[in-house]
């Protein structure tokens, strides 16, 4: 009798065990199927929003289409056309890899080439003038839709001053080459490596070649 009580309650914890393992596996179920949701409903509002910034950019946004423009223009100058764009592809990024530390940085790393892109752009369409004002950069990318506003504004008045222009443009191709390699995680000096190998090596034939012909 002790045997069959013993039995039967081994049983029953086998069933509650189930009956839990069931109710776990289906909330889980619920709860990725409702953040697939949200994802979804995320992406599509960053959409529709990066859709109207593009919209102002090109300059039929209206009133408050043309003061989103004065501001992006006047933070980021001429790659402000870009930006929309940008914003979108790395939020739905984020949204699909959820939780990805090597998302995040490969972001940072996007948002960063960016704003080396603004550098760029203030640099070759503006000569650097040591006295010119900081809220200058903003107030003539804004009016004149050129140069890189605020923010490459901001790099080339950090730069200048310190490295010269020369010594500013050798930074920000540095930082433009560390960008795409976290970007796309390949190594430029492993390719590097590789053609280098195959020159060497084709050499190495080309000349066990002739000697076999001399011969």
């Amino acid at each position: 009798t002790g045997t069959k009580k013993e039995a039967s309650r081994k049983d029953g914890q086998k069933e509650q065990n189930k009956e839990l393992s069931q109710k776990d596996t289906e909330h889980g179920k619920r709860q990725r199927k409702d953040f697939a949701i949200a994802d979804e409903v995320l992406i599509w509002i960053s959409l529709a929003f990066c859709v109207l910034l593009f919209i102002s950019v090109l300059g039929f946004g209206g009133v408050f289409g043309n003061a989103v423009k004065g501001f992006l223009f006047g933070m980021f100058g001429l790659p402000a056309y870009v930006f929309p764009i940008l914003l979108f592809f790395q939020i739905a990024f984020l949204v699909s890899n959820r939780g990805s530390l090597p998302a995040w940085i490969k972001t940072a790393s996007c948002f960063l080439l960016y704003f080396c892109a603004c550098a760029y752009a203030e640099l070759i369409t503006n000569a650097y003038v040591s006295s010119r004002r900081f809220l200058d950069y903003y107030a003539d990318s804004a009016r004149y839709q050129n140069g890189g506003g605020l923010t490459g504004g901001f790099l080339v008045s950090i730069g200048c001053p310190a490295l010269g222009v020369v010594g500013t443009w050798v930074v920000l191709i540095i930082l433009t080459i560390i960008c795409v390699i976290m970007i796309t995680e390949r190594s430029l000096l492993a390719g590097m490596k590789k053609g280098g190998q195959r020159v060497v090596q084709s050499a190495m034939d080309d000349a066990s070649l002739r000697r076999e012909r001399a011969d």
